[in-house]
């Protein structure tokens, strides 16, 4: 009985062993859309990315399991043309390659579709697995390929996502900022031998054999946040490595040396965000925990107590450029910021006059902390009409001049329509001066008044020529 449970034991244990040691699958996005007929000197993309991709699979080791899918390859306009050519437990290589050259470019470009297929059978076989989209263009399909990559890191999918871009010409920051969410990196490649660079370099690195040596984690008051992060050498302005944390940790590939951490928190918020050194040698690996505090301030707007649309903006202490602002549409919005002292300045839009204007200084927000604030702007009403003495509407302009300083606040035309004559002007309390001047049939008068407006209260004018 103990040399049979003996052998059951190490039999166990090897099984296991193997299973721990078995390579993930390496699964290939292939771009087979209509754009890969197009040549890079004298042969096509289709046949230089078959070539540089036979040739690297070829090297792959017999018991690394390589799927592939392809998109584009049947049908001219339809996105929904993708489709699985060999499944995660593929080890056949001469599959592979195979495959790739009897691929016929045709159709269009379903970045997220194409990702998220194989996300969803990453997930339903609960497999690990290092993806290497191969494009030679952007999505086509109105897909958005890194908010796909991002929602599935957050969902717990584990994975590695590599894009390679072939021979693009058009903005690949989307494909960038996709290869950042899945936790690998961009590779542009402009020819066949930065292509087979890349490919290299991609299937180098992969899920089982990670390169990052920097983690980062980065919460707001206490609790996790998206952040982005940027890294550069401590003497020069191009960043080595980048990503997002997407309130998880962030794992970055830094070569040794010394670095610049720039950390920005996203979500909705005007933190400035922080910056930090570090040093790496070669084996080192390194974790920076990055906690920001920030300040909320939700402000509304209000005219004699009823609700309004206004602009609410943060200023620092040094009245410099503002650090957050926000419009209140009728509502209430919320700021965040980063604590300190600051001046609230707040605009009434449906406001006249030389108060709709206001300044709130030095408010203190610290950490954490919540501030409401309200602003109400109290107004009076003017009420500018001009007509002839049986009853016609005239047509003239108005403009309306704060007395004591001299500036117009307010002006617009009668025209001849009940709608628009009489005028109405929402004005600030003070002194001002109105210049009526007719126009069209009446033309040729030209009169000023003066008014005062008080809070709450209606002044109407009716003038007859």
């Amino acid at each position: 009985m103990k040399t049979l449970l003996l052998i059951f034991t190490t039999l166990y244990f090897a099984l296991t062993a193997f299973a721990q040691e078995a390579p993930a699958p390496m699964l290939l996005i292939y771009d087979a859309s209509g754009s890969m007929w197009q040549k890079l000197g004298d042969e096509t993309k289709k046949v230089l990315a078959a070539e540089a991709l036979s040739s690297t699979v070829a090297n792959f080791s017999a018991d690394q399991p390589v799927a592939l899918m392809a998109y584009g390859h049947r049908e001219k306009d339809n996105c929904d043309d993708v489709e699985w050519l060999l499944g995660l437990d593929n080890t056949s290589k001469e599959e592979v390659i195979k495959s790739v050259r009897s691929l016929n470019p045709t159709g269009k470009t379903p970045l997220a579709r194409s990702a998220r297929m194989v996300l969803d059978q990453l997930k339903a076989q609960q497999k690990t697995a290092t993806l290497i989209l191969i494009t030679d263009g952007i999505e086509s399909c109105d897909g958005d390929l890194c908010q796909t990559i991002a929602e599935a890191r957050l969902s717990g999918i584990d994975f590695k996502l590599h894009i390679v871009g072939f021979g693009i010409k058009e903005e690949t920051a989307a494909l960038q900022c996709a290869a950042d969410a899945g936790g690998g990196q961009y590779f542009d490649a402009s020819d066949v031998d930065k292509l087979a660079a890349a490919l290299q370099e991609a299937t180098r690195t992969t899920v089982d054999n990670p390169s990052e040596n920097l983690s980062i984690f980065a919460t707001k008051n206490g609790q996790p946040v998206d952040a982005w992060i940027k890294v550069y050498p401590s003497d020069g302005e191009e960043a080595v490595a980048g990503g997002r944390t997407y309130r998880d940790t962030a794992l970055l590939a830094v070569p040794a040396g010394r670095f610049k951490v720039d950390v920005r928190p996203l979500e909705n918020t005007d933190i400035r965000g922080t910056s930090f050194e570090i040093a790496l040698s070669a084996e080192e690996q390194l974790h920076r925990t990055v906690s920001f505090d920030a300040a909320k301030i939700s402000v509304t707007t209000t005219v004699n107590g009823e609700l309004t649309d206004g602009i609410a903006r943060v200023y620092p202490a040094d009245f410099s450029q503002p650090v957050a602002n926000a419009r209140t549409y009728g509502g209430t919005k919320v700021m965040e910021v980063d604590p300190g002292t600051y001046h609230i300045t707040f605009e009434g839009l449906k406001v006249n006059g030389a108060g709709k204007l206001d300044t709130i200084r030095n408010i203190t927000l610290d950490g954490g902390a919540a501030r409401e604030m309200v602003h109400n702007f109290e107004v009076g009403t003017l009420v500018i009409g001009v007509q002839t003495q049986s009853g016609e509407l005239i047509d003239a302009t108005v403009n309306v001049v704060d007395k004591a300083l001299r500036q117009n606040m307010a002006g617009s035309r009668t025209y001849t329509s009940p709608g628009s004559n009489p005028r109405t002007y929402d004005l600030t309390p003070g002194l001002y001066e109105v210049r009526i001047r007719t126009l069209g049939a009446h033309s040729g008068q030209d009169e000023t008044i003066e008014v005062e407006i008080k809070p709450q209260t209606t002044v109407e004018k009716i003038l007859t020529y």
